[in-house]
């Protein structure tokens, strides 16, 4: 009898710690590749994977606003992913927030400062952002054409194939796009 109880202890413990180390262990990274074990596996809440594909599937299909929300839930349930926060701050960055786009970065680097995507497109952001403050400064003082040679060589940076720089200053410059995970 004696030796039952001790026994009857340690299942009962085992079955209460059990849950609290389950709900603490971090999701598996999503794998943009890996696609999921099946349908019914796309639709699971629960599914990391399945509910990143989808999000990422809304942005490449151009839903923005529906992508948006879809990467802003991921975060919400696993802010420690790096790539969520990747993927919304391209999409700031492709509406032209691209103080956002910088903040949502530095909080991907927060989560894992291994994340190499996260710093190049923040590089991008920085280069962005000083578009357009010499832009502004070209704006406040029609004569300061140190800020319009720095404007133009940024936007070159950005995007090499353009013959004209010039050309760049005349129409709203597009962004680059940041890379999406």
């Amino acid at each position: 009898m004696h030796s039952l109880i001790p026994r009857l202890l340690v299942l009962v413990t085992s079955l209460w710690v059990y849950p609290v180390y389950a709900q603490n262990t971090p999701p598996v990274t999503p794998d943009p590749t890996q696609k999921p074990d099946s349908v019914e596996d796309m639709g699971s809440p629960r599914n990391v994977q399945a509910l990143f594909l989808r999000a990422t599937r809304l942005a490449q299909e151009g839903r923005d606003e529906e992508a948006l929300q879809a990467f802003q839930n991921l975060i919400e349930r696993y802010p420690e992913l790096p790539e969520s926060y990747n993927n919304l701050a391209a999409l700031y960055a492709k509406k032209g927030q691209y103080a956002q786009a910088r903040a949502t970065l530095e909080t991907a680097i927060n989560a894992n400062p291994n994340y190499p995507l996260a710093y190049q497109n923040l590089g991008t952001v920085y280069i962005q952002l000083a578009i357009e403050a010499y832009k502004q400064a070209a704006t406040r003082d029609k004569r300061n054409l140190l800020s319009k040679q720095r404007q133009e060589e940024l936007q070159t940076l950005l995007n090499p194939n353009s013959s004209n720089a010039t050309k760049n200053l005349a129409a709203p410059s597009s962004p680059k796009e940041l890379d999406i995970q």
